[in-house]
């Protein structure tokens, strides 16, 4: 299955029909307009090219025909948090004019299912129900095609608390398939054991995801470059291990993380695996909002060693705090000339009301 079905194109081709010369160009530049925000990633430029485009369509295109469906989906899109329930509707149009014009059966309709089961927050068990029953009438249910759709399907519920069980069945499901179908070494079975890790991480299942992203370590650790899923394993691996008092094992991934990124001299290190300051009750009757500023010294193996207050303001609890807690950060190590080396960073640590 071409997974493109549920990501979506930059933007749905439309057939022109013949109109006045005037509103054909005026429908043109705003769909153009809107293809080139696509393009830039300026996310709301192509809100408002989006919607003009769809405006103008109206004039052009039958309500129920699957070019007005397209730039109804285009629009979807695009619509902030706030306008999802004028998402939903578009893609609920969409659908009927996909079902009237391919009919029901139809792997056209899989992404619409899929943008639904994220914009119809009502609904969004029975979409994705019928967007996996589809999945099923299309694939056979052990296929690698159906696998991807669940995995699609199993990131989609990752942004949704309330479909975080679903989710994780799917990624597991998934990758029982994949583990029987598909070659060992294959970018299907690391994103499988990848998601699957993520399941696991969120569910506080801390040892399977320590086994599910060291496996998508291992399968790539047969090429000759870094991978970026390779990376995103690394440092997840970071804070599981630490959290499980497994420093050493957390400094051989600091490690490999440094390795695998050049460095830059201008970029300030990021860590790995970061502990929040406590608020005491002292602090938090007198002193309600304030600021740290540490200078601090990394080691070779990731390890914070030394640091200066360079500036505080509020409760002076704040500042003993900060450092308690930054005290147990892990960084990936300064790198040069292939030898990890220790190096200096700032940190700063905003204590406000929420």
């Amino acid at each position: 299955m071409n997974r493109s079905l549920l990501i979506g194109a930059l933007a749905l081709s439309l057939s022109l029909p013949l109109q006045a010369a005037s509103e054909t160009s005026a429908f043109d530049q705003a769909y153009r307009a809107y293809q080139q925000a696509i393009a830039a990633k300026d996310t709301q430029a192509a809100l408002v090219h989006a919607r003009e485009a769809y405006r103008l369509g109206a004039d052009l295109y039958d309500v129920d025909s699957v070019d007005y469906a397209n730039l109804g989906i285009n629009l979807a899109k695009q619509l902030p948090p706030d306008e999802q329930d004028e998402a939903a509707s578009l893609l609920i149009q969409a659908l009927k004019s996909y079902k009237k014009a391919y009919g029901s059966q139809s792997e056209k309709l899989l992404e619409i299912y899929a943008r639904l089961v994220e914009k119809d927050f009502d609904h969004r068990k029975s979409h994705l129900s019928a967007l996996l029953a589809l999945g099923e009438e299309l694939y056979a249910e052990d296929s690698l095609a159906y696998a991807n759709l669940m995995l699609e399907a199993s990131r989609i519920c990752m942004r949704d608390s309330q479909l975080a069980r679903e989710g994780r069945n799917l990624a597991s499901d998934a990758l029982e398939i994949i583990q029987e179908k598909a070659p060992r070494e294959t970018l299907e079975r690391v994103e499988a054991e990848y998601l699957n890790g993520l399941w696991a991480d969120g569910f506080q299942k801390k040892e399977a995801a320590i086994e599910h992203f060291s496996t998508v370590i291992e399968l790539l650790d047969v090429l000759e470059y870094s991978h970026p899923y390779a990376l995103a394993a690394h440092s997840r691996l970071v804070p599981l291990l630490e959290q499980s008092g497994r420093s050493d094992d957390a400094t051989a991934h600091c490690l490999a993380i440094a390795q695998m990124k050049p460095w830059d001299n201008n970029q300030e290190q990021k860590p790995l695996f970061r502990q929040e300051p406590r608020w005491t009750p002292a602090a938090l009757k007198r002193g309600k909002k304030g600021s740290v500023v540490l200078d601090i010294t990394i080691d070779k193996q990731g390890f914070v060693t030394d640091m200066e207050v360079l500036d505080s303001q509020g409760h002076k609890d704040f500042v003993k705090e900060t450092k308690k807690a930054v005290k147990k950060w892990r960084y990936a190590p300064k790198f040069q000339d292939g030898q990890p080396v220790a190096a200096t960073t700032k940190v700063r640590m905003d204590f406000f009301v929420r």
